[in-house]
Parts: structure tokens; sequence; C-alpha cells
């Protein structure tokens, strides 16, 4: 993939990865309970394919921005018909930014440096293929302490498991992150 923020357009199919870590991390949050994310990312391919003639830029990212976007206004549109308001499509897109970011930032170890729109997509793409090679207990705990910053006391009560062992799964998981990171860049 090319790192470079003027890259051409690329299919949708390509975003489906990105787009999914975006869902699962704002669903998580609890803005629209239990609705799926995988339903929400096929919901934001056909919006964006139905209205394709509408987007105007001329590059990767401008094209993942674009397609953040629609998912931020299926989430919104579902919070609508479950009754949850989220504040504004804004805030979502803000939200689902966020959280992403924290844990990329702590695979690299502190704030990276200033980075193009595009570089940040084809990075949080990665990330979701590298969690799902991840087994289930270390995804688990990576996700629920990172993403959704939850205490270490909280995982070990959610996984049913000590501290001792949570922090152990957490340090493996972030480990075989780095490495799964490094591998697919």
């Amino acid at each position: 993939m090319s790192h470079d923020q003027t890259a051409p357009p690329r299919p949708l199919e390509k975003f489906r990865e990105y787009l999914h870590l975006k869902a699962r991390l704002q669903l998580g949050e609890g803005l629209i309970g239990d609705q799926d994310a995988s339903d929400l990312v096929q919901r934001t391919l056909l919006a964006a394919h139905e209205h394709a003639a509408q987007f105007r830029g001329t590059t990767a990212g401008e094209q993942a921005a674009w397609l953040r976007s629609i998912l931020a206004n299926q989430i919104a549109e579902v919070g609508r018909r479950v009754g949850r308001h989220p504040s504004t499509t804004t805030s979502i897109n803000a939200m689902l930014d966020q959280s992403s970011v924290r844990l990329l930032r702590s695979l690299r170890g502190g704030d990276p440096s200033p980075e193009t729109e595009a570089q940040k997509h084809e990075d949080m793409a990665r990330l979701e293929g590298a969690l799902q090679e991840l087994s289930p207990d270390q995804r688990e705990a990576v996700e629920l302490h990172h993403l959704y910053e939850q205490p270490i006391s909280d995982v070990a009560i959610l996984m049913g498991r000590s501290n001792q062992a949570v922090v152990g799964l957490i340090y493996r998981g972030l480990q075989n992150l780095r490495s799964l990171m490094l591998d697919s860049a």
C-alpha cells in the first residue's frame, strides 16, 4: 500500500477493515447499543456506492475521510432510530478517531510524528487486521484496556481473570500487535 497522501482513490472494498475498526470502536462506546459493526460497514459501503458521484476528492486519504463521514452519518441515523441522539455527526467523527489513535500511540511508544491522512487510515486498517490475528483473549484484553479505556481491574472482572493474568494478556497482545504491524508495513 502506498503511504502517499496523493495516492489515487481505491476501490471501496479496500476500506472495509478500516471502517469495521471505526464502527467497532464507536459501538463499544455504547452510543447505539448492540448494533452490529458489520451491518454498519455494509450500509456505509452501500451508501458510498450509491452516492459515488458526490465524492469530489482525488486521493485515498480524501476517500477515507469521505467514507468515515458516511459511517458517522450511518451511526447517527441508527442512534436516532433507537432513541439515542448523538450530539452531532462531527462529534461522532471525533470519537471514531480518538479511541483508535490511542491504541496506535501506545503501539508506537508515544505520540506519533505528524502523518498524512492517508497514512493514518492505512494504519487503522492494518491495526484492525492485526487485532483479528491475536488470540481472542489477547484481543479482548487489549481492546477493553486500550480502546475502551477500562482499568486493568475492570478488565479482569469482565474477563473473569486475575489482574496479573490480564496484564500478561495485554503485554503479550501489544508485543504481537507491534510485530504484526511491522510485518504488514
